[in-house]
């Protein structure tokens, strides 16, 4: 696929994914595009993920404040309240906020609302000293204690997180997924 798309495996698994595997779910994407993107980068980006692009500011900018990072993530209610919303901010959910994160208070205040019925997919490029499997079963878990059903499927050095409010949507997007993808690479909970 590299070959074919020009761009890095894990852009690969984001297109096979979300442009493939799950082409026929309403998926809108916030990329949380941090530092210069020239039109052309957001344009191929915009290809890789074969989905329209909601929100294309620099995410960096906006992310110290909490009223900024609510004006950012706005773009997910109103007309497209209804829409799937694929995030890539690399680093994946995390506890902690900051500009490169995405962190589990806007998963649950902001893109997945209380009522939602939508699934939210996380692109994170793990780079931690765990093994990809186990950190990403640890988010799988935590999500699964709250409120939000979740569960992951990893590649090579990354994962896609899918989670929701209500319990049943995700799990409709895990059959699609271990229909086409190897059910080995799904993490659920524990």
């Amino acid at each position: 696929m590299r070959a074919i798309l020009g761009t890095p495996p894990k852009d690969g698994l984001k297109h096979w994914i979300l442009g493939t595997v799950l082409k026929d779910r309403d998926i809108a994407c916030i990329p949380m595009f941090a530092g210069i993107w020239d039109v052309s980068a957001r344009a191929m980006y915009g290809h890789i993920v074969a989905r329209p692009i909601l929100q294309d500011q620099d995410y960096s900018a906006c992310s110290y404040r909490p009223e900024t990072r609510a004006d950012y993530f706005r773009v997910a209610g109103g007309q497209n309240a209804a829409k799937d919303i694929f995030l890539d901010p690399d680093t994946g959910p995390a506890v902690k906020s900051g500009y490169e994160y995405l962190s589990f208070e806007d998963l649950s205040a902001h893109i997945l609302p209380k009522g939602s019925r939508r699934v939210a997919i996380v692109f994170d490029m793990v780079r931690s000293r765990f093994k990809k499997e186990d950190y990403a079963a640890n988010i799988v878990q935590y999500l699964s204690d709250t409120e939000l059903g979740a569960f992951a499927y990893y590649g090579t050095h990354m994962y896609l997180l899918f989670t929701g409010r209500n319990r049943e949507e995700p799990e409709a997007v895990k059959r699609l997924i271990t229909a086409s993808c190897p059910k080995e690479r799904v993490i659920d909970v524990r």
